[in-house]
């Protein structure tokens, strides 16, 4: 983006200051920011995490990777619309919140279900890394039922390295029995690629006047604080901006928020033509981001380290 939510860092002394006086100021004062704090709030910062991918990035992938699929010999390929009615469901099983997609190729292959497993399970393309294996049973993958009739076997391989602006690259393999000794082969090619990073952040921390901070104490009471500091402001905002897109679901679980659907976190406005930024803590872990009210794609910090998380914690005075 051309312009992004800014940095500035706070020493643990600094914010021992600012935590003494960065409350809200009372009505019809305000708190002058030095020269030097304005120019920091106001300097555009480097992109942080990887950069946004595209629906055209991710089939280019998604071809190159099923162009690589070593396949058992007179493996015969077959039309889409040939496609078994139980596989019908099984593209996108691994369930990702981020945009992706999963281009498959179909294929009738001369042996039994149990050989091409085994054949596939030893002819990974050499691009690919993690792998899962297991059946299909009443249209969900598991391996707990074995007195249950097989439906399908799978086997999911994971691409060890993957284009910029991609966060998952998997092969999935599925195998339904055929007629007559043959076996019906499906191959997806599942990509999830990172959406844009959020509106919210084509502000610098100048544009806000002020952040309330909201969280849960001990025997639910809850813990508002508003503060206007500059420097401060400037460090909340800096914190959200290193977080990285999320691609993993988001569910508000409210280990920040005030138990009641308040946000977390908001930043405020310091003009009336500027919608105000809040974000709800989520699990996963990750964060709810909302411009003006308007759902954005969630961050999520490097776990296990959460910085943002860590500070609102500190500045509230909340249990850790």
């Amino acid at each position: 983006m051309s312009s992004r939510l800014t940095v500035a860092a706070l020493t643990g002394s600094a914010l021992a200051l600012l935590l003494a006086g960065c409350a809200t100021a009372p009505a019809g004062q305000s708190k002058a920011a030095s020269p030097r704090v304005s120019a920091v709030a106001a300097q555009p910062v480097k992109p942080v995490g990887p950069p946004a991918g595209s629906r055209a990035e991710a089939y280019q992938f998604a071809r190159r990777m099923l162009s690589a699929v070593i396949l058992p010999a007179g493996a015969r390929r077959l039309s889409p619309r040939r496609q078994p009615a139980f596989l019908r469901t099984f593209a996108g099983h691994v369930v990702q919140a981020g945009p992706w997609i999963s281009p498959f190729r179909l294929y009738r292959v001369p042996m039994p279900m149990a050989a091409v497993i085994a054949f596939v399970q030893g002819h990974l393309p050499a691009v690919e890394g993690n792998q899962s294996w297991g059946k299909m049973l009443g249209g969900s993958p598991t391996g707990s039922e074995a007195d249950a009739p097989t439906t399908a076997e799978y086997v999911d391989a994971q691409a060890r390295r993957v284009p910029s602006g991609i966060d998952l690259g998997e092969l999935q393999y599925a195998v339904v029995p055929g007629h007559g000794g043959t076996s019906v082969l499906q191959v997806n090619a599942q990509v999830v690629w990172y959406p844009p990073r959020p509106a919210a952040e084509d502000f610098s921390a100048a544009t806000f006047r002020a952040v309330k901070l909201s969280g849960q104490a001990a025997h639910d009471r809850t813990v508002t604080r508003t503060f206007t500091s500059r420097q401060l402001v400037a460090r909340v905002v800096s914190l959200l901006d290193e977080l990285r897109v999320s691609t993993t679901p988001a569910t508000t679980c409210g280990l920040l928020a005030d138990g009641t659907g308040s946000p977390a976190l908001e930043l405020l406005p310091a003009s009336a033509g500027r919608q105000p930024v809040t974000a709800e803590f989520a699990d996963c872990p990750g964060y709810l981001i909302y411009l003006g009210g308007k759902a954005e794609p969630p961050l999520q910090p490097q776990f296990p380290r959460d910085r943002l998380s860590a500070f609102i914690t500190r500045l509230l005075g909340l249990p850790r």
